[in-house]
């Protein structure tokens, strides 16, 4: 659902990062995006740098789950 919404408002290039690839594929085959790069769970860190937006779609962080592991501090003061 995130997708198309960003879509329609004008959202044109994503960073897909799944802990599973095949996962991220499958999305991005789903939605037949173009304009995508998908970086592997492990590069998850290193991703964020340039990004203007970050969506958790994981269970990560939820109570009673894993906490996020995400370093922040890569992301650009205007994310």
């Amino acid at each position: 659902g995130i997708i198309a919404s960003l879509r329609g408002l004008g959202a044109e290039h994503f960073v897909l990062v799944n802990r599973t690839r095949a996962k991220a594929e499958r999305v991005v085959k789903q939605f037949t995006m173009t304009a995508v790069d998908i970086v592997d769970w492990q590069d998850r860190n290193a991703a964020l740098e340039g990004a203007t937006l970050v969506v958790n779609c994981t269970s990560l962080g939820m109570v009673g789950e894993d906490t996020l592991d995400l370093d922040v501090a890569h992301l650009p003061d205007a994310a």
